[in-house]
Order: C-alpha cells, then sequence, then structure tokens
C-alpha cells in the first residue's frame, strides 16, 4: 500500500497501547491528497508489436493513473524496538479520467505471538542408523532393487526387515 500511495500516506502519532504484553506505540494512518506523487511510468518506450493486451493495458493505466481517493487505518509499533506488531490499512484508488474506475484495497496483517524459549529439535522415534541410510540416488536406486548395469536390469524390492520398536524383543 506504501509503493501505492507513496508519500500521501500519513502516519500520525495516536497514544500508546499495550500489545502481545508490550507497551506500543499507536498512529493512525491517513491519506493527504495533495502530497500525491505517481512515480515513474510504468509504460514501457517500447511497446511490444501490436501494443500490450487489454488486461496489461488496463492494470499500466491503473498503475500509471491512479489517484488515491480515500485512505484510513492503524499501524502500532513496538515501543522499544520500533518493530510492527499490527498494521491495517483501507484505501480507494481511482483511474485519472476514468470516474467509474475504482478499485478498494483492504490490508491487515500482524504478530500473534513474540519471544519465548524454542524447543529442542527432537529426532524421530524410529530414525534409521546413519549406515541404513542411502548416500545418494545411485545407491537408493540399489536398495530399491534397481541396479544399473550393461542393460537395465530391474527387480522387485525385497520387502523391508521387522527390526521392531526394541521393546519387548
Amino acid at each position: 500500500m506504501a509503493g501505492l500511495l507513496g508519500p500521501a500516506l500519513v502516519a500520525s502519532p495516536a497514544g500508546t497501547t499495550s500489545l502481545l504484553g508490550r507497551p506500543a506505540r499507536r498512529f493512525a494512518l491517513s491519506l493527504d491528497r495533495a502530497r500525491f506523487a505517481p512515480g515513474p511510468s510504468h509504460l514501457s518506450a517500447e511497446p511490444p508489436p501490436g501494443g500490450p493486451d487489454a488486461p496489461t493495458q488496463a492494470r499500466l493505466a491503473f498503475l500509471d493513473g491512479r489517484e488515491p481517493i480515500d485512505a484510513s487505518g492503524e499501524l502500532i509499533l513496538d515501543a522499544a524496538t520500533g518493530s510492527p506488531l499490527h498494521a491495517r490499512i483501507s484505501a480507494l484508488l481511482g483511474v485519472k479520467g476514468d470516474p467509474e474506475a475504482r478499485v478498494r484495497v483492504d490490508v491487515e496483517g500482524g504478530l500473534t505471538a513474540l519471544g519465548g524459549a524454542v524447543p529442542p529439535v527432537e529426532p524421530p522415534r524410529k530414525a534409521l542408523p546413519d549406515e541404513r541410510k542411502p548416500r545418494g540416488v545411485a545407491r537408493a536406486l540399489e536398495q530399491a532393487g534397481l541396479r544399473k548395469g550393461k542393460g537395465v536390469e530391474v527387480s522387485p524390492p525385497e520387502p523391508p526387515e521387522d527390526e521392531g520398536d526394541g521393546e519387548g524383543d
């Protein structure tokens, strides 16, 4: 959204709050249409032969001729680090020269948890010892019963041996 609205998107301090157990600063997002600058054109200097197709023309007309009509939202930043904890913005954009063309974009995102201990990674319960693991594609194919030789020899794979789980054997 910041890329579409550019400097016309204004963040104004709106007090403090607490989010996820951390002190945070709240900002109100709004639109200052006088500050809007569309930026460089997305149209290529050399269009393809026959010009762009209709959907591409519409997309480029929107990107190059967009005019923000309204925007509002909220941004909550961690007071200690400035990291965004939550953001919500809604914007209405039009296209210059086409009063019927309108698009409303609503974006919301935020963190659901912070910090905390990361549990250790546990190995799988029945992991094979390293010497039993295939050491590459060729060995994996050999263990599957597919051998490479002068002619292609395909034999059905042998059923795996039941080694048990080590309990009660």
